[in-house]
């Protein structure tokens, strides 16, 4: 249920066969989430996509209506508006920057209160490696994605990542989810 100027709301209700079932819906105020977003070493990062969203599988997100998101600005700081009350999830990256690292917090957001938070990005689980010619040279520009095997006891599948090498063919596949083995395709 969605009303402008009000978080999403959602709920169950149990309906018997045949029968009716009144249901009174309580919107409350919504909140609104600001901060800043930093590097791994801590300075302020521009350009960094902000959201309040559940994150699924390593950078899925599945919500039934465009989630509150907002891009950092060259200070780091991010606003988000229509947050639901409650504990939220936020998730903050820069696909396009995947060196840069990915950053997940949960804020507990009061109901028409302002909460301010801090974002690290981390570059989490890392495969580094250097792509080589056949005389030992390194080579620039070529892609290398991490495919994550599937494995039954995992539930789903998690979000893909890649790079491009580096002038010395060094590379680096950042923020791979521990409990998958990869396949390294270049």
């Amino acid at each position: 249920m969605t009303a402008r100027g009000w978080p999403i709301w959602s709920g169950e209700v149990l309906v018997p066969a045949g029968d009716t079932a009144e249901l009174v819906v309580m919107l409350e105020r919504p909140a609104t989430v600001t901060g800043v977003v930093v590097g791994v070493t801590g300075e302020p990062v521009e350009g960094v996509k902000v959201v309040a969203s559940e994150e699924v599988r390593g950078g899925w997100h599945f919500d039934p209506f465009p989630p509150s998101e907002d891009v950092t600005d060259a200070e780091g700081r991010f606003r988000l508006e229509w947050v639901a009350p409650g504990e939220r999830m936020l998730a903050a990256n820069d696909y396009r920057r995947p060196e840069i690292g990915r950053a997940l917090g949960f804020v507990d957001c009061p109901p028409g209160g302002v909460v301010d938070v801090r974002l690290q990005l981390d570059l989490g689980v890392t495969i580094q490696g250097r792509v080589v010619g056949p005389t030992g040279q390194g080579l620039a520009g070529w892609r290398v994605s991490a495919k994550p095997r599937f494995h039954p006891r995992v539930a789903g599948q998690t979000y893909p990542r890649q790079t491009v090498s580096r002038s010395d063919g060094t590379f680096e596949v950042t923020n791979l989810d521990a409990r998958y083995r990869y396949d390294l395709n270049v």
